[in-house]
């Protein structure tokens, strides 16, 4: 329990290659708002939307500085999604202009 405990309230500086990882998270994460930004409208449920999105970052990024020994940067340098990852645009996914 101590080190549960240790894990979860202890600051994880950013190890080598984290923080990209962070901000491919984090890019994902916009461009997913934009599109519900663009097709939901304004209610409680949007609202809810995007506190849940926020929440999946944060949770992610907790997973990776807790738990991550350098795999997540490691799968992202074999990740061929440089111009998306530039863009901040999943793969796949057309860029807007």
């Amino acid at each position: 329990m101590k080190q549960d405990l240790d894990t979860r309230f202890m600051y994880h500086p950013p190890r080598q290659g984290q923080p990209e990882v962070y901000e491919y998270i984090r890019a994902h994460a916009r461009w997913t708002a934009e599109v519900l930004e663009m097709l939901c409208p304004e209610c409680r449920e949007k609202s809810l939307a995007f506190t849940k999105l926020e929440e999946a970052v944060m949770w992610a990024n907790a997973a990776i500085a807790r738990h991550d020994k350098d795999q997540a940067a490691k799968k992202l340098d074999h990740m061929k999604l440089e111009d998306q990852y530039k863009s901040g645009y999943p793969a796949g996914v057309p860029q807007q202009d």
